[in-house]
């Protein structure tokens, strides 16, 4: 029996068949499934920073805001006792639930309280007065936690993280004139407590459910069981659930902020299945291959099939363009068919990876660039800066009040807008030679190399102009009867380099004075210089 091919091959191809389905088992158990929950923890870890990032967001424009009031003139002749009008004029219920404010505080320069104005957290009643007694006695928590704060706070203002009295997000600023010179006056204080309000509009940002609470250090002790703060605890709570918490610092050392989710492992009970598969498919195929074996003579099936074989790893190679060898692509039996069949697929793979590659650097709407080729032909403009000797200028632009736009003419108008814009700025700048990209919705960045901040402010205001001459219909624009746009600009040169983040930051800064100076502007900003330079 041992003396026939067919048989060696059957038992050979059999014990092959054992092994290869126990290895699999073993590589399951001890390889697959561990990756898979590695897997599923780095899921759960980057939902939490999703979710951490929208907070971080929450508190950046909560401190746009209190700047904003703080830079003001009517409040710095408040604070100085000086505009009696000012909290009647300014404070109100209607805004606190607008704003989704939960109190505002006053300070002197010397830290006492001027003035407070807000919502009684346990009382829901709305209270203003320039003393922590009677009906703003709710407040006394609030200003004894931030008091001691206050001496770090700079006139750009001052992110803050409170667990008690309530878990809150609190901006400070300095108050100061619009004009921003002189010494500051005292102190604005928002604050915008991590209530069901604040887990509602973290819910539906993300799309996931959101628990929010303050933890005390021994509690958190006990809970993380020997986890670091700040890690990621996941825990198994029911049939295809996990939940994913962690514990963020906050500026009262004896408290922290717990974060949870509830997470589904859909992902994780899918992969567990195609591995459960995939070993029932390879044992399968493996017994059909021993058929296929046994039938199959040498000169018909083998020596062909050895032969492509070694074509196919020839093609896990680098930069490998052979074809097929001729010898079989002429064959007139099913070997032939299917290495003529393999070829066209080889043919057809090697044009799509090569369409993949343009599609994946470029935006499939407008068909600009996308962010992923801006940031490395950024990068690499940067990389090169020393050596050039040159500057490297980029453009943000964003479409002015384009939500207004979409919810007046509708989405395709509105892709239809995107298009005919990101076209005009090919046209003006693409043809010279600059990166024209779609960065965000709304958003395109623009780079140019070898251009100084006010050559580039030159192209952002013929561009902008050039815009405006499309005379494509807004109806629903506060700032003109057609379609505009604000441009950020910003520079860096060689004499004092900086990475992509500080100069992109910098033409987001740009843009934002664009957008509060009124819109359908360009300003600028210089990196290289001492003083910021605007245009």
């Amino acid at each position: 029996m041992l003396t026939s091919l067919s048989h060696r091959f059957f038992l050979f191809l059999g014990a092959v068949l054992a092994i290869a389905v126990l290895a699999l088992v073993l590589i399951g158990r001890w390889v697959v499934m561990p990756a898979l929950l590695q897997e599923e923890y780095a899921m759960a870890n980057g939902e939490l920073d999703r979710i951490v990032r929208n907070l971080a967001y929450g508190q950046s424009h909560l401190l746009a805001h209190t700047r904003d009031w703080a830079h003001w003139d009517d409040t710095f002749w408040f604070i100085q006792g000086k505009h009696e009008t000012y909290s009647q004029a300014n404070f109100s219920r209607q805004m606190f639930d607008e704003m989704h404010y939960q109190a505002m505080l006053f300070f002197t320069k010397e830290g006492d309280l001027h003035w407070a104005a807000g919502i009684d957290p346990d009382t829901d009643l709305y209270s203003s007065c320039s003393t922590f007694i009677r009906e703003c006695a709710w407040v006394r928590g609030l200003i004894e936690a931030i008091q001691p704060q206050l001496e770090g706070v700079s006139s750009e203002g001052e992110s803050l993280l409170l667990t008690f009295p309530w878990p809150a997000l609190v901006a400070a600023s300095s108050i100061l004139p619009t004009s921003r010179e002189g010494t500051a006056g005292g102190w604005l204080v928002k604050v915008r407590l991590l209530d069901g309000r604040m887990e509602e509009s973290l819910s539906a940002q993300t799309g996931l459910p959101v628990l929010l609470d303050s933890l005390s250090m021994t509690a958190l002790q006990q809970h993380t069981r020997g986890h670091e703060p700040g890690s990621t605890l996941v825990e198994h709570t029911g049939e295809g659930e996990i939940a994913a918490s962690r514990f963020l610092a906050s500026h009262q050392p004896d408290d922290m902020l717990w974060l949870s989710t509830q997470l589904t492992r859909d992902r994780f009970r899918a992969s567990t299945n195609t591995f459960r598969y995939a070993l029932f498919w390879t044992a399968g195929l493996l017994l059909i291959i021993i058929a296929i074996v046994l039938i199959l003579l040498e000169s018909m099936v083998l020596a062909p099939l050895r032969r492509f074989s070694r074509f196919t790893k020839q093609l896990h190679q680098v930069h490998v363009t052979e074809d097929m060898p001729a010898p079989l692509l002429q064959r007139r039996d099913e070997i032939g068919t299917l290495a003529r069949e393999f070829q066209a697929l080889l043919s057809y793979q090697r044009q799509q990876t090569a369409r993949l590659l343009d599609l994946s650097q470029h935006d499939p709407l407008t068909g600009v660039a996308n962010r992923r080729l801006f940031d490395d032909s950024l990068a690499l403009a940067l990389e090169n800066l020393p050596t050039t000797n040159a500057c490297v200028s980029v453009l943000m632009l964003d479409v002015d009040h384009f939500k207004l736009y979409n919810d007046h003419y509708g989405h395709p108008m509105g892709d239809t807008c995107l298009v005919a814009i990101a076209a005009c700025m090919e046209g003006c700048l693409g043809g010279q030679g600059f990166l024209v990209a779609r960065t965000g919705g709304e958003e395109f960045s623009i780079l140019l190399e070898g251009v100084t901040l006010e050559e580039a402010h030159e192209h952002a205001d013929a561009l902008r102009q050039t815009i405006v001459k499309l005379g494509l219909p807004h109806a629903a624009s506060p700032t003109a009867e057609v379609v505009t746009a604000s441009i950020g600009v910003a520079c860096c040169s060689h004499i004092q380099c900086c990475g992509a983040q500080v100069l992109m930051k910098a033409a987001d800064q740009a843009l934002y004075l664009a957008k509060a100076a009124g819109r359908n502007r360009v300003r600028a900003l210089g990196i290289d210089r001492e003083s910021t330079a605007q245009a």
